[in-house]
């Protein structure tokens, strides 16, 4: 159940990234753009950057403005127009009406079954000797976020457990070979185990791992940022 938010003004501030939407979804062209001026009307933002999907942003296009924050995630249906100006193009969006508050999450969740390989690297912010030569075992995902994973997993797996993950998307998207995660609750069902595992940033190193670990850590682990989590 969506919310709706009576003014655009005191949710939207300068320098705001937007992700935006163009055609249908799962299809869509992904975009992001960050907010540089509000006129009367229109929002300017800066040149769109591509990031996925097959339908591609032009002139008159209609879109989906997607708006990440603190408390939620908010949306707004726009059209965008594209203005050259002496060999200089400015991107505008027409002003919303209001913001639909979508979800009350930082990550948006999907439903998504891919193929994924995980190994368990440690415990408790200590790595295991056999991450020189790490045994991947194949699963499933349920869902992903930006944040995380549901996905199905041996009996064996327990809250706490620091793993290596790579999925056969993580290339496509530009994301890394490989980023370190950790098990954050498994659930016991009749139909199989499932665990809920977050993907740890760069920057979220060393609040899980001891420093001896992240040495030995795969490089590819550093690569995973803020930049990466949001193709993500």
């Amino acid at each position: 159940m969506t919310e709706t938010v009576p003014t655009v003004t005191g949710k939207i501030r300068i320098w705001e990234k937007f992700e935006i939407l163009v055609g249908e979804r799962p299809t869509a062209g992904r975009y992001i753009a960050r907010l540089e001026d509000v006129r009367k009307g229109v929002l300017v933002i800066s040149a769109p950057e591509f990031i996925s999907g097959s339908s591609l942003l032009h002139n008159g296009a209609d879109c989906t403005v997607i708006v990440t924050k603190e408390d939620a995630i908010y949306e707004f249906h726009s059209t965008i127009t594209v203005v050259e100006h002496k060999g200089r193009r400015t991107y505008l969006l027409r002003e919303p009406e209001r913001l639909r508050r979508v979800q009350r999450r930082q990550f948006v969740r999907i439903e998504l079954r891919c193929k994924v390989a995980l190994a368990v690297i440690g415990q408790k912010g200590r790595v295991n000797d056999s991450i020189a030569q790490p045994s991947w075992e194949k699963t499933t995902t349920v869902n992903i976020s930006g944040g995380g994973m549901l996905i199905e997993v041996p009996a064996s797996l327990a809250t706490g457990d620091l793993l290596l993950v790579k999925a056969d998307f993580f290339p496509e998207i530009g994301m890394p070979i490989a980023v370190a995660a950790i098990v954050r609750r498994v659930e016991r069902a009749d139909k199989g185990n499932r665990a809920g595992i977050e993907l740890l940033r760069a920057d979220q190193l060393p609040h899980h791992f001891e420093s001896p670990g992240r040495q030995m850590l795969p490089e590819s682990v550093t690569f995973f940022d803020q930049i990466a989590q949001n193709k993500l």
